[in-house]
């Protein structure tokens, strides 16, 4: 009985020293190497006065990449409590916080930890560019698109290559919703179509040609979308562009009727028939269909 108590105390030794080993700079290797259970488990074993700011960082990482949004917002602000991070670090996390709250749909909060991140930052960085670039995209959804243009252009001195792609798209949302749609079409046009905001960006250049009346170029987009992203655009207001487009690119010769036939039968071939969309692009055919034969009836008068 002796030796079973002196191999469990011995056991928990080990243990122990294995513990304090690994605490607590292998929680930030852990999550580093996204072994985000691990370094979480690891971060709740140790005791909390051996905890060091990065390992309490790499804490909350962990637990936003697990879904734990409340957790890593508590430890975020553990962190910052702490009074020893530097300016830098902390601006950090702020930004991570104001990340966090964006995608829980908390735009108001995310511009308040922007802001107070930004207040540490003051000299030009890609760290300030790509929080401009989160403050735009918060105040965007929260239909504040001047001021999103304002914020998402001061970043563009700033902003690091990462997130150049991903301003150019918010930047041209925002300059689409408040009718500037030539600046919008050209940062658009800048996306590239390997990049994933790609089939994004196409979507806001047919909104901007439907707005501004010109099917013909709306379709053009339609179609090089479909050819592109074929799983992207499969709503039927995408064929009722292509219809339209069909129409106003009419050359009055067979070719173009059959193209509007063949886009006609293609919709009505694909979507159900209570879709709304697919009586709007019959009536439209038909209409059209109509208006070619009331010369020949007047003439034939």
């Amino acid at each position: 009985m002796k030796r079973k108590f002196q191999i469990l105390l011995l056991a928990i030794a080990v243990v122990s020293t294995t513990a304090s080993a690994q605490a607590p700079i292998d929680i930030e290797r852990k999550a580093a190497d996204g072994e985000y259970m691990a370094a979480l488990a690891m971060y709740d074993r140790m005791p909390r006065r051996t905890a060091t700011p990065l390992s309490i960082i790499a804490a909350a990482k962990s637990a936003w990449a697990l879904g734990l949004v409340d957790r890593a917002l508590a430890e975020y602000d553990v962190a910052l409590r702490s009074g020893v991070l530097s300016q830098l670090e902390a601006a950090r996390v702020h930004f991570a916080k104001a990340a966090i709250y964006l995608q829980d749909s908390k735009p108001g909060l995310s511009i308040l930890s922007i802001d107070q991140g930004l207040t540490l930052l003051r000299d030009p960085s890609p760290l300030r560019g790509t929080m401009y670039v989160l403050k735009g995209q918060a105040l965007a959804e929260q239909g504040l698109h001047p001021a999103a243009v304002t914020v998402l252009t001061r970043a563009k001195s700033e902003i690091g290559e990462e997130s150049e792609i991903e301003l150019n798209y918010l930047l041209g949302v925002s300059l689409t919703q408040i009718g500037r749609y030539v600046e919008a079409k050209e940062e658009l046009k800048k996306i590239p179509s390997s990049h994933e905001r790609a089939p994004d960006g196409i979507r806001e250049l047919i909104r901007i040609s439907d707005a501004e009346q010109d099917y013909a170029k709306a379709a053009m987009w339609v179609a090089k979308g479909r050819e592109a992203y074929p799983d992207a655009f499969l709503d039927g207001w995408y064929d009722y562009l292509l219809v339209v487009g069909a129409i106003a690119n009419d050359k009055n010769d067979a070719e173009s009727r059959d193209e509007i036939k063949r886009l006609r039968d293609a919709a009505v071939a694909r979507l159900p028939a209570s879709d709304s969309w697919l009586a709007l692009i019959v009536a439209s055919t038909e209409q059209h269909s109509w208006r070619k034969t009331q010369p020949k009836l007047e003439r034939r008068k």
